[in-house]
């Protein structure tokens, strides 16, 4: 399975909008997606495509990880993924996933193009897009059926409307942590928050939503606009208080003998002890 890399926020800018792709890189964001989906008009997808490689070695070359969101459509999909493979790409957004066997094909795709590129076999991670209540259901097949599923996302908007109500946490609250549950269960990270993911003026709602999602176990989160960036990174970074207790847990395991010990006052088994290095782990993955 490919590594996750500790993206807090991955920021869509639509992959036909010059403009806002020549900003993109100076965002702030841990990731970018150009998106060929729901953010280009089907007209316009050719001429997408063609400004696609160029677009992503620019971005690459600033250090930026650039990831493409494909179209669900196997022939959009297709000519999506002939544009986008190449060294400067990071990884596959795939939308509107409910079968099995949509993952496997992508990762089909992925394995010709990463063999006729000369690219790292497999190394193209995919985050699977969890949009419809059959997605949801449909979940733990879905991570499990490719190695390259790096992450699950939930897609807010799409889900809300499939379900008959609005993106907020009132409704979006249990699908989150069915599917944040069902990626653990397949040792993948969940992505996004209960809310709409379009809120990018009313800040402290939008914060409310990002700490349920952190509470719900969600490490990161797709974003639309740059005001939304430093929410997230609020809400997914390991502040310093959590630090400096895992830094105390972890300097105070005995190196063998006891498995239970005590810190601050208060017991430490096993499960506090890796929980602790995790949070020192995700720490040490940004600043």
């Amino acid at each position: 399975m490919t590594t996750w890399p500790g993206w807090r926020s991955l920021l869509f800018v639509p992959a036909d909008n010059e403009r806002l792709l020549a900003k993109a890189g100076s965002r702030g964001a841990d990731a970018c997606i150009l998106d060929l989906e729901d953010a280009v008009a089907p007209e316009h997808r050719p001429a997408a495509r063609d400004g696609l490689p160029g677009a992503m070695e620019r971005l690459a070359a600033n250090g930026v990880a650039v990831l493409v969101r494909v179209n669900a459509g196997l022939r959009d999909q297709v000519r999506d993924l002939e544009a986008a493979v190449g060294p400067a790409l990071a990884g596959i957004v795939l939308p509107k996933l409910e079968h099995s066997h949509q993952p496997v094909v992508t990762d089909g795709l992925l394995g010709e193009l990463e063999a006729e590129r000369g690219l790292s076999a497999g190394g193209l991670p995919l985050i699977g897009m969890i949009e419809t209540a059959r997605g949801l259901l449909a979940a733990a097949e879905l991570a499990d059926a490719s190695e390259r599923i790096v992450a699950l996302a939930l897609g807010p908007e799409d889900l809300a409307l499939d379900l008959g109500g609005s993106p907020d946490r009132a409704l979006l609250t249990e699908p989150a942590r069915r599917m944040a549950w069902t990626a653990r269960a397949a040792g993948v990270e969940a992505l996004g928050f209960p809310g709409s993911i379009g809120n990018y003026s009313d800040l402290p709602r939008l914060r409310e939503d990002l700490v349920a999602a952190r509470a719900l176990g969600f490490s990161g989160a797709f974003c639309i606009h740059p005001a939304q960036i430093d929410p997230i990174h609020e809400a997914f970074s390991v502040g310093e208080a959590e630090l400096a207790w895992a830094r105390r847990i972890v300097e105070a395991a005995p190196s063998e003998g006891a498995r239970v010990f005590s810190v601050d006052g208060q017991m430490v088994d096993r499960p506090v002890l890796e929980r602790a290095r995790a949070i020192l782990a995700r720490g040490g993955r940004r600043d």
